[in-house]
C-alpha cells in the first residue's frame, strides 16, 4: 500500500477524534474520483471528526476482476495494522466517485449511533449513457432515509473498524469474480454487521460493470432446497 496523509485535524490521542481511512483499489482513477476522495478527506477533518488518510492499493489483479478481493483485504490489514486504529474504513473502487464531500462525515453519524459494529454503503448511480445495467444493484428497500440492507455492490463501502473484528481481515472473496456482492454481505451479516443506506447519500458508479459468462447481474444466487425431508 502506499499511504498518504492529509492534514491533520484534532490530535489522534483525543478519546473524541473517529480517524478516517479511505482505501482506494487500485491506481487507476476514472476523472474526479481522486478529487472527490480529496474533498471528502477534508470535509472530515474540517468537521473535527478526526484525521483522513487516503491510502492506494496497488494492482493485484492477474486478469480483470481476479484480485480485487485480495486488494480490498490488504487495505484492510494496512488500516487495522496503523497505530492508532481508525474508526471508520472506507474502501473505493477507481470508478466510484463520491458526489457529496460531507457523505461519509454524515454516515458516520449513523453507525457511531448503532451498538453493534455496522457498514455503510451509498446509494449508487449511473454515470453513462444507456441502460442502467446494475449501477443501483441492492436488496429491494422502498425506504427513502435510512434503510437496512440485505446486500448491495460492494464498489464502496464505509465500515466501523470494529466490523472486521467480527467478519476477519480476509472477509472479501476471489473466489467469486461475480456477483460477489451478496456473498460478501451475507458473510458480514452472518457475523452480526448490519448494512445500512440512506436514499440521499450517492456515489456516481462511472462505468458500467463488465458481463462475465452469461450471468444476470440481477439475479440472487444462493442455495435453494430442492426437495424437503
Amino acid at each position: 500500500c502506499i499511504g498518504v496523509a492529509i492534514k491533520r485535524g484534532r490530535p489522534a490521542s483525543m478519546a473524541a477524534a473517529m480517524n478516517l481511512y479511505i482505501g482506494c483499489v487500485g491506481t487507476r482513477f476514472l476523472p474526479g474520483v481522486k478529487e472527490s476522495i480529496g474533498a471528502a478527506a477534508e470535509a472530515w477533518q474540517q468537521a473535527g471528526m478526526g484525521t483522513a488518510t487516503v491510502a492506494v492499493q496497488l494492482d493485484l489483479c492477474a486478469r480483470p476482476h481476479q484480485g480485487l478481493g485480495a486488494m480490498r483485504n490488504m487495505l484492510v490489514m494496512h488500516a487495522r495494522a496503523m497505530r492508532p486504529r481508525p474508526r471508520y474504513i472506507v474502501l473505493l473502487d477507481n470508478d466510484v466517485r463520491l458526489d457529496d464531500p460531507l457523505m461519509l462525515a454524515g454516515a458516520a453519524e449513523k453507525l457511531e449511533a448503532m451498538v453493534e459494529p455496522a457498514a455503510f454503503v451509498p446509494r449508487l448511480v449511473k454515470g453513462w449513457e444507456g441502460p442502467p445495467e446494475s449501477a443501483t444493484l441492492q436488496s429491494p428497500s422502498a425506504v427513502q432515509g435510512w434503510g437496512n440492507l440485505d446486500w448491495a455492490v460492494v464498489a464502496c463501502a464505509m465500515f466501523r473498524e470494529d466490523a472486521f473484528d467480527l467478519a476477519g481481515e480476509r472477509a472479501f472473496t476471489d473466489h467469486l469474480i461475480y456477483c460477489e456482492d451478496q456473498y460478501v454481505w451475507t458473510w458480514f451479516r452472518r457475523r452480526g454487521v448490519e448494512l445500512w443506506q440512506h436514499h440521499g447519500l450517492t456515489a456516481t458508479l462511472l462505468r458500467p460493470p463488465t458481463p462475465l459468462w452469461d450471468l444476470s447481474p440481477t439475479e440472487i444466487r444462493k442455495p435453494e432446497i430442492w426437495a424437503k425431508p
